[in-house]
């Protein structure tokens, strides 16, 4: 067959696909029984949900492994969680307290959490959890800087650090606790039949298309409008397939399809944290020695800190967000934007002459191809990206044809992550970050994380920003912490941000988008983390009607 028949079936396969799976859409809504959202008279009562939200769990619904980025349990539930305005709020935890050296973390836990299957949650239970979650190799969370939990009493827990660490913070918000008697005599039925805390529970899950869910009659927060929650794990074409055909309440889209119209749909824009920009190599070239094969590092445009400074300047953020997002996100200028943490610093872009001005002042003079040149060296290079057809690619080629117009030569080159491993120390590379947590500051600025593996990909090293860094992590308050981020990123005289060494460009806060049900209010979220975990605060969604 020749490649236009070849693509041919291939669309009508995938046609036939998303065809079967809309129809069995009302298949999985019905599986346990008559619809839910049907009264006796047949009027619709929406009790009921059908989200294409989230990614599948590959190995389950155990936090001690942990799940995917677009991932949250509604089984389990958490010590604490980040409320809407970014404040600390207690969940099964009513708080917590910080030894002078910082190595003993004191927990209280509420006395009226109950699991599912009735049993009280105890103290013992949390330090199980993550006793078990730092010592399962599997697991997604980083628990290295904890030497051990243990319950003192059944209302109290205690955390020893092998170190100051004030963003173990985190764990507490991200490790959902599981039952230690339960959990501990087969952790893998556990995965596949997880007993929580959380407002619901898992009824079925039917691997490679739906997990279903039902209230917790136990849950011992407000109890959630819907009954049933189905989560049906699409690709992207058929969940917007299935909802032109109203079997679904709600999908996650790109910018793409955000604009998309359907009868008795919304589109709703929720704020992220993910945000996307270039990590620039910071030295002059050398090589080293990465999985035994010789690696380049640094680059001898980008160590020039005017080339960065132009970069950061000549480029227009708000044009940006216009056209490569559809309008959907912000302008991004530090990597931290309404996070406590982040010094609130802008930049007046947009600036070519400006731009210029600092490429001239630092020596750089146009060639006879109007490309610059500074001793020798041409404003040259490659700006690797690694997602082909997509806004990365899309942020690519836009910054290749705004900096031609400044002299300086951009080749947008598409690898795969293996690929890019070795190239990004020594070239330009778009990144896309985005974590509800400051710890990404502490992997990506400071020197300890130099070359380990995504983290400080650019070599960056300022020891006074490390010892920032350091103060933070070793700080007991919240307030004393996000100071010393602050300064981390600009002190008033170094810092990594544009006013500093500017070892990145930032440019775009991601929106995550939306549609729904035009009845449907998901209340307040959270600022999205990279992937998003829109269904964290499920229990204040309702109907309207």
């Amino acid at each position: 067959m020749n490649r236009k028949t070849i693509r041919f079936l291939r669309k009508l396969i995938h046609l036939v696909c998303a065809l079967c799976l809309v129809l069995f859409v009302p298949a999985c809504i019905n599986d346990q029984g008559d619809d839910p959202n049907k009264g006796n008279t047949g009027e619709k009562v929406k009790d009921s949900l059908v989200l294409a939200v989230s990614e599948e769990p590959e190995t389950g619904f155990d936090p001690t492994v942990g799940w995917s980025h677009s991932g949250s349990s509604i089984v389990h539930d958490y010590l604490f969680v980040w409320d809407s305005q970014m404040k600390i709020a207690p969940r099964i935890a009513t708080s917590y307290a910080i030894s002078e050296d910082g190595l003993t973390w004191t927990v209280s836990i509420r006395n009226d959490v109950r699991f599912s299957d009735g049993t009280p949650l105890k103290a013992s239970d949390v330090s199980y959890t993550f006793n078990a979650t730092k010592a399962n190799k599997d697991s997604v969370t980083d628990l290295t800087m904890m030497k051990s939990a243990r319950a003192i009493d059944d209302s109290t827990v205690e955390f020893t650090l092998n170190y100051p660490f004030y963003v173990f913070l985190d764990a507490l918000m991200t490790v959902g606790i599981v039952p230690e008697q339960l959990h501990k005599q087969d952790p893998a039925t556990y995965a596949q039949k997880p007993i929580g805390c959380g407002p619901y529970v898992l009824k079925q899950w039917d691997r490679g298309q739906q997990a279903i869910f039902e209230i917790n009659e136990n849950y011992f927060g407000d109890k959630p409008s819907f009954k049933r929650v189905t989560l049906l794990f699409l690709d992207a074409d058929t969940a917007i397939s299935a909802l032109k055909a109203g079997q679904v309440d709600m999908v996650k889209v790109s910018y793409l399809h955000a604009s998309t119209q359907i009868a008795g749909m919304k589109t709703v824009e929720v704020y992220s944290s993910e945000i996307l920009g270039i990590c620039f190599p910071m030295p002059e070239p050398y090589t080293v020695q990465k999985d035994g094969k010789e690696v380049q590092v640094g680059n001898s445009v980008t160590s020039d800190i005017a080339i960065r400074q132009a970069i950061n300047i000549a480029l227009d953020r708000e044009d940006m967000v216009k056209n490569l997002l559809n309008g959907y996100g912000s302008p991004a200028y530090t990597g931290y934007e309404k996070m406590p943490w982040n010094n609130n610093s802008t930049i007046k872009d947009n600036d070519m002459a400006k731009a210029r001005g600092i490429l001239s002042a630092a020596g750089w003079v146009a060639g006879s191809d109007g490309i610059l040149v500074k001793n020798g060296i041409r404003a040259e290079f490659d700006l690797i990206y690694t997602q082909s057809g997509g806004v990365r690619q899309d942020f690519a080629l836009y910054v290749r044809d705004k900096l031609r117009e400044l002299g300086i030569k951009v080749n947008p080159t598409y690898k795969t992550w293996g690929e890019a491993a070795l190239l990004f120390h020594s070239s330009p590379t778009v990144f896309a970050w985005g974590e509800s947590s400051p710890i990404i500051m502490y992997q990506l600025m400071h020197s300890d994380f130099m070359g380990m593996g995504f983290f400080n990909s650019g070599y960056y090293s300022n020891k006074t920003v490390d010892e920032y860094l350091m103060k933070a992590l070793a700080s007991r308050t919240e307030e004393e912490a996000n100071g010393y981020w602050q300064k981390a990123i600009f002190d008033g005289t170094t810092g990594f941000g544009y006013e500093g060494d500017v070892a990145w460009a930032w440019f775009m806060n991601m929106s995550h988008m939306y549609i729904m049900d035009e009845n449907l209010d998901i209340g307040t979220p959270a600022v999205q983390k990279h992937g998003g975990n829109i269904t964290e605060n499920i229990v204040e969604w309702k109907m309207k009607k």
